[in-house]
């Protein structure tokens, strides 16, 4: 019968340091992992929000270019408008002064016949 052999004198306190040595490698590890999720998460919702942002920006231009283009269509209403009543009086402000001196203009003329 052979003799089994006995372990080095140490050999439980080396396992043992190694066993330590390896769990608190892991537990930085998991440190430095759930660190990174963090910052990788921060970094997704900032992605996020500057597109978010740029999405405000370009429905809030777009709107803005949408009440432009109605202030410019109504102005454009006004300014006709005004131009046809300028027009107006002075139609009838030359009619006055054509009767004013005895004429009468092409219009008249057509309407008495």
């Amino acid at each position: 019968m052979s003799r089994a052999k006995k372990p080095a004198v140490g050999a439980n306190v080396a396992k043992f340091c190694r066993e330590s040595e390896a769990a608190a490698h892991n537990e930085a590890m998991a440190k430095k992992t759930v660190a990174i999720r963090a910052e990788a998460i921060w970094h997704e919702r900032q992605g996020q929000l500057l597109i978010s942002g740029r999405m405000a920006k370009d429905r809030q231009m777009d709107e803005m270019k949408e009440e432009l283009a109605c202030q410019r269509q109504e102005l454009q209403i006004v300014r006709s408008q005004r131009l046809k009543e300028l027009y107006a009086r002075e139609a009838e402000q030359y009619e006055l002064e054509l009767n004013a001196i005895g004429l009468a203009s092409a219009s008249k003329l057509e309407d008495q016949f």
